[in-house]
């Protein structure tokens, strides 16, 4: 992602320490800022904690330079099918503060958001969660549930847009992000849908904002 004077910004989804986010003592990721001079600057190093882990997607940022982005863990040591190590994190960060907007529980509110994650222009945050949503075995053993759909306002308000069910009739497990258009968003799910295998080869889904 670049700004308007030519500064990338990124993620890594480990190094930064050597840290035990739950998927061994390679660090728990960074967010970090190239300049347009090729200078790197550690904006943020995660440490599995309240601050997240395993930072995932994409950053996004708003016309006031705030930055958005999820991890894929920490926030606490909630196991939502996969350890204690969280459920993941979606953030907002500000000149070097680092505000929480949401942290995923595992329930209702879904469980690993790992995809690309959308902004429109009131600070809305469109997202997926890999996880969650119901305590429903989608194909990978467990309650792990099958994710949703979500918005979060720029206050830290959660809205679940669809939970995903599995099976013929709807798709499971959303992983690869959202794409908008005239106020619905597009995305796919790894499994549920018809053929391969029981569990589905994955479906293309809509959802209205």
């Amino acid at each position: 992602m670049l700004d308007k004077s030519g500064n990338a910004y990124g993620l890594t989804p480990a190094g930064g320490s050597d840290g035990d986010c739950g998927l061994g003592a390679d660090g728990c990721g960074v967010l970090f800022e190239i300049s347009s001079g090729g200078v790197e600057s550690i904006l943020h190093r995660f440490t599995g904690g309240s601050d997240g882990a395993y930072p995932s997607g994409n950053p996004v940022m708003d016309g006031a330079g705030n930055i958005y982005f999820t991890t894929a863990g920490g926030g606490g040591a909630t196991d939502c099918g996969l350890g204690p190590y969280g459920c993941g994190v979606l953030f907002k960060y500000t000149s070097g503060t680092l505000t929480v907007l949401h942290t995923y529980s595992g329930g209702s509110d879904g469980a690993y958001p790992i995809g690309a994650i959308l902004l429109d222009a009131r600070a809305n945050v469109f997202g997926t969660t890999g996880g969650g949503g119901s305590t429903k075995n989608c194909g990978l053993g467990g309650s792990f549930g099958c994710g949703i759909v979500f918005k979060v306002s720029s206050g830290g308000t959660e809205t679940v847009l669809h939970v995903f069910k599995g099976g013929k009739n709807d798709g499971a497990y959303p992983t690869s992000g959202l794409l908008s258009l005239n106020k619905h968003v597009y995305g796919m799910t790894m499994t549920g849908g018809t053929g391969c295998h029981k569990a589905g080869c994955g479906t293309v889904f809509e959802v209205k904002e």
